[in-house]
């Protein structure tokens, strides 16, 4: 007899199969389940086969002792490989086996824990019917009815395009904003380059930035833009003032070196605040620094002032 569900349970739980089977076929569904249907005479196991292979819909009478039948497992693995619609109506609230999981564990489960069971039975009915009603091209439409998280009601997936366009709107996005900052940053570069102008400007010694000061027309000027930059790197140094002693200034530089400022950049800082606080220890600092950092002697020169 052709049908559309194949009823896969315990024999413990033959109660609740038939009154499921009973209901889907008072509207018209039509069910194959075993005790009833298998032929007397012909191999149990064929017939089991040929019951799955010509059904729609495997439905699970989902409980601890099908949890643990090695006949339930054997029904629902074939049933998998199928590519049957299988649908869990879960009696009790258990997990399942790791065998069962594996074959159930994306498969949305049908509650029916809570009484009463005529209404989870009801609710049973609806969704096989509203299955095996869908049109074939909606199929996997019929399927996405039946499929998302154990005891969660699916969601509809975010088609993938989304996530690329939006993706690809961030990244443009990132990319507006590095260029309109890195123009700035050469404007402001540029304009520096122009008013420090001078015939014998002094370099920062680790060769990233424009001259550190020189003479201008407008007299001698230190780089507000080197300021800025190195700032975060010379916190002690650029802390202290004219009045500052040797000692002071050789603890300071080594407070900043021993901060992450690398030896390029600690001698730029150096020159750079001996400039601005018009310092005239001679090579002393110099000296100092190489003694106590273990530098060699020429690790930095002193500015002219």
């Amino acid at each position: 007899m052709a049908h559309d569900v194949f009823i896969c349970h315990s024999t413990a739980d033959k109660a609740i199969a038939d009154a499921a089977c009973v209901k889907l076929e008072a509207v018209g569904v039509r069910c194959w389940i075993a005790p009833r249907d298998p032929i007397a005479g012909q191999p149990y196991s064929e017939q089991i086969v040929d019951a799955i292979d010509r059904c729609s819909i495997v439905l699970l009478i989902f409980s601890e002792h099908a949890n643990h039948s090695r006949a339930v497992l054997g029904e629902i693995e074939l049933a998998s490989n199928r590519e049957k619609i299988i649908l869990p109506f879960r009696t009790e609230d258990v997990n399942p086996s790791a065998g069962l999981e594996f074959y159930i564990r994306s498969v949305h489960w049908l509650d029916a824990m809570n009484p009463p069971m005529e209404k989870r039975l009801d609710e049973l009915t609806l969704l096989v019917r509203r299955v095996l009603t869908a049109a074939p091209s909606a199929e996997p439409a019929a399927r996405a009815a039946v499929t998302g998280k154990p005891g969660i009601t699916p969601r509809k997936a975010t088609p993938r395009a989304a996530y690329t366009i939006g993706g690809a709107i961030l990244m443009l996005f990132i990319i507006l904003v590095a260029l309109r900052l890195w123009a700035r940053n050469h404007e402001s570069l540029a304009a520096t380059s122009t008013a420090l102008s001078c015939a014998h400007p002094t370099y920062a010694a680790d060769g990233n930035m424009e001259p550190l000061f020189c003479d201008t027309s407008a007299g001698r000027v230190d780089n507000p833009l080197a300021v800025r930059y190195f700032a975060p790197m010379a916190k002690q140094t650029f802390s202290l003032g004219s009045d500052a002693t040797p000692s002071q200034v050789t603890d300071a530089l080594i407070d900043d070196y021993t901060h992450g400022a690398s030896i390029p950049t600690l001698c730029s800082i150096y020159q750079l605040a001996a400039w601005r606080n018009h310092w005239s220890f001679g090579i002393s600092i110099v000296g100092s620094v190489a003694t106590q950092l273990r530098l060699p002697p020429q690790w930095c020169s002193q500015p002219s002032l």
